[in-house]
């Protein structure tokens, strides 16, 4: 799903941005780092890895999230949160490449 939002820079346009989803289980962990203004992180594999790119405009479920940075890994060994990684997590990355992407809330949008 794409939603439309006005950009406040010139109000001339809508533009499209693309969604961006969590699990629901992670979304009070999320939204405790967004409100204290703490840049979030995502790991992204399969149809996600190199999907993203710095500067790009997401929407989510905490409002519009911008991509400060996308970094990619060939191993889980590397992965930069792996101790945090749940069982599930770590079956799903295993054995593939990966991108861990880091955002903060848009301001200006």
């Amino acid at each position: 799903m794409v939603y439309k939002k006005i950009s406040t820079r010139d109000n001339k346009f809508e533009e499209d941005y693309e969604e961006i989803s969590f699990p629901k289980s992670e979304y009070a962990s999320l939204q405790k780092r967004l409100d204290s203004e703490n840049p979030i992180y995502s790991t992204r594999t399969r149809e996600e890895k190199s999907a993203y790119s710095s500067g790009q405009l997401l929407n989510s479920p905490f409002g519009t999230l911008k991509v400060v940075e996308v970094k990619t890994f060939r191993s889980i060994k590397d992965h930069p949160f792996e101790k945090d990684l749940t069982d599930e997590q770590r079956e799903r990355i295993k054995g593939k490449s990966f991108d861990i992407i880091k955002l903060v809330l848009a301001t200006d949008v």
